[in-house]
């Protein structure tokens, strides 16, 4: 996520190696800092951290841990606490509000490609944050449900790292800048598509198409780090095939899921989190919390495989309640 980082990092590597910070005046330890600080400011970097901040917002995103297998090594871990505030009919329209909150945490092992890991550096962001928003659908035919959302959103994001040997020469000039400060961020999300739900005697096939279009920008940062703002917008596909599986103790229905779904990163930052498209296959369970009625409330507990480009790869725990 600091690919563009990684350049600047290496150049003042290479002048550390022959001397160290304390050879510098405070005035050349600053503008070296401008230097760096000016090469971020729209860079890629800079959408990778609006990128997560969406990433970890969005609401069709559940709990997951994903891997990448290539140098530097990644590593995402995503909870989310799901709330529903109040649900109900205006005309033809449903309207759900919602509300939800977050926390996630993206760790990166020896970030310096082609240095031992003596004299390198690890780094981990955290965001913690929360989320409302408002959900309106209304049926435009026997199978097919428009749905449009809007949602607003807070995030504390902070990032913290360690230098070792060699690169503890790097400090002077990038830490409270590129790395280990906090910052703050307002999201606020346009979200339309369509779902299409059918029966097929036995057979429940639920499944929706939705555009994401989001604005992050941050505030509040501390030291000199120059903060961001970005557009992302990101396109999801999933379908849910719903099938009984009979009854359990006192008549409460119970059925399988077999879930397929796509999330895709649009626009000229898609890359920015080492991926661009991610992909879901897995099953569930769904249990009824009222006898004899698969419509009711219910509770939804499923295991999702991920598989992302760029030797991305992990898994989901889906768990969901049915209002």
């Amino acid at each position: 996520m600091i690919s563009r980082s990684y350049a600047v990092l290496l150049s003042v590597i290479c002048l550390t190696r022959f001397g160290n910070a304390f050879a510098y005046t405070q005035d050349e330890l600053n503008q070296a800092r401008d230097v760096i600080a000016e090469s971020e400011r729209g860079s890629e970097t800079v959408a990778g951290y609006a990128q997560l901040v969406g990433f970890v917002t969005d609401p069709d995103v559940s709990g997951i841990t994903l891997f990448g297998d290539e140098a530097p090594k990644n590593r995402f871990d995503i909870f989310k606490l799901p709330v529903k505030l109040m649900n109900g009919t205006i005309d033809a329209w449903d309207f759900l509000l919602r509300g939800g909150f977050n926390y996630a945490t993206f760790e990166s092992e020896n970030i310096l490609v082609g240095l031992p890991s003596s004299d390198n550096m690890d780094t981990k962001y955290t965001a913690y944050s929360g989320a409302a928003g408002l959900v309106l659908k209304r049926p435009v035919s026997q199978y097919w449900i428009f749905a449009s959302a809007i949602d607003i959103g807070m995030s504390r994001f902070e990032n913290d790292s360690k230098y070792r040997g060699e690169v503890e020469a790097l400090a002077p000039f990038v830490d409270n800048l590129l790395f280990n400060w906090t910052t703050n961020a307002s999201l606020a999300s346009l979200i339309v598509g369509m779902e299409y739900q059918h029966d097929f005697g036995n057979l429940d096939l639920a499944s929706s198409a939705h555009y994401i279009h989001s604005y992050i920008a941050s505030f509040g940062e501390s030291g000199d780090f120059v903060g961001f703002r970005a557009h992302t917008d990101t396109f999801h596909l999933s379908a849910d095939l719903r099938h009984s599986l009979g009854v359990i103790a006192e008549g409460f229905p119970l059925d399988g899921i077999v879930h397929l779904g796509n999330s895709t990163f649009l626009g000229g930052n898609r890359d920015a989190l080492g991926f661009d498209s991610l992909w879901s296959v897995g099953y569930g369970l769904e249990v009824a919390l009222q006898a004899t009625e698969r419509d009711s409330k219910s509770l939804k507990l499923g295991l999702n495989y991920l598989k992302g480009d760029n030797h991305y790869h992990g898994y989901e725990i889906v768990f969901g309640y049915r209002f």
